[in-house]
């Protein structure tokens, strides 16, 4: 099974592109620039408030953004919030692939190739989530599917909180208030992710690598032609390179493996057979070449 760089480099390249243009909307309807100025209307699906922007939550989610907006500005925040829901977006999806959601539901998609609404969405009232039934019956009677998905989407992300705090975020945080909005439309990040990626290549990890290397590729691109000195913020996609599994297989082989034979040679033989990269005669060559030296 091999994974086709050709179409994940597509999509990590217009992911970053539709998420940047995406947050950014998100971010002008918040005015983080006039905290006295309230959205002009409020995010579907997430809590069935009024307009006012009374709730608790949503209270403490927009100060933190606007803290962060006078901390880092427009532009930086579109970036880490874009590039934080493109990480969410491909966690889930790689989990939903493998079986490791606790749910046991798809979130992104469907088993059912003739369904186009995701597999959560049509167990909306059974999935293993603190879901509100009353909120969930009336996204169901008006037909509303995509206010449904965002919801039972918000859940899931908050319950991965308990196993991935450093990726999922508390319900509190900031970031909630800058998801994308028609996330099941035909051009949006998560049906281009669903179905421009083979399902096949999200049961290899190193899938995660590539689609991380090629969403940073344009930024770095332009980060290093600038040759200036860059901000602390810019030091990871300019600095950072994946590497492939098997680069990983030959350095670790060769340096804690070689070492680990010297300590235990009694297991030499056994685990030799089992490593494709290891170079056995490498000490032997070097120092031949000492002596000839």
């Amino acid at each position: 099974m091999s994974i086709n760089n050709s179409k994940v480099k597509d999509f990590a390249t217009e992911a970053r592109t539709i998420l940047l243009n995406d947050v950014e909307r998100k971010l002008v309807n918040m005015h983080p620039e006039n905290p006295d100025s309230l959205p002009t209307k409020m995010d579907q699906g997430v809590e069935v408030e009024d307009v006012s922007f009374k709730s608790g939550i949503k209270k403490r989610q927009r100060n933190k953004l606007i803290k962060k907006y006078n901390q880092l500005g427009k532009e930086e925040i579109v970036k880490r919030a874009a590039y934080i829901w493109f990480n969410r977006l491909i966690a889930i999806r790689f989990m939903e692939v493998n079986g490791f959601l606790e749910t046991g539901v798809r979130v992104l998609s469907s088993l059912d190739p003739k369904k186009s609404e995701p597999q959560i969405v049509t167990k909306a009232l059974s999935v293993n989530l603190p879901v509100d039934k009353d909120i969930v019956y009336r996204f169901l009677d008006e037909s509303d599917t995509k206010s449904l998905f965002k919801y039972l989407f918000i859940l899931q992300c908050n319950q991965l909180h308990k196993s991935l705090p450093f990726l999922f975020e508390k319900i509190d945080d900031y970031t909630q208030l800058l998801l994308p909005d028609n996330l099941l439309g035909s051009n949006s990040v998560i049906k281009k992710l669903v179905n421009d990626i083979p399902e096949d290549n999200f049961k290899e990890v190193e899938i995660i690598g590539w689609l991380y290397q090629y969403y940073v590729k344009e930024r770095k691109d332009k980060l290093i032609k600038a040759k200036k000195k860059h901000k602390t913020e810019d030091i990871p996609p300019v600095t950072q390179l994946f590497t492939p599994h098997w680069i990983v297989k030959y350095m670790t082989q060769n340096s804690l493996g070689r070492y680990w034979i010297e300590s235990h040679p009694e297991h030499k033989e056994e685990l030799i057979n089992s490593w494709d990269f290891f170079l056995e005669n490498r000490d032997k060559k070097s120092k031949e070449k000492i002596k000839q030296l």
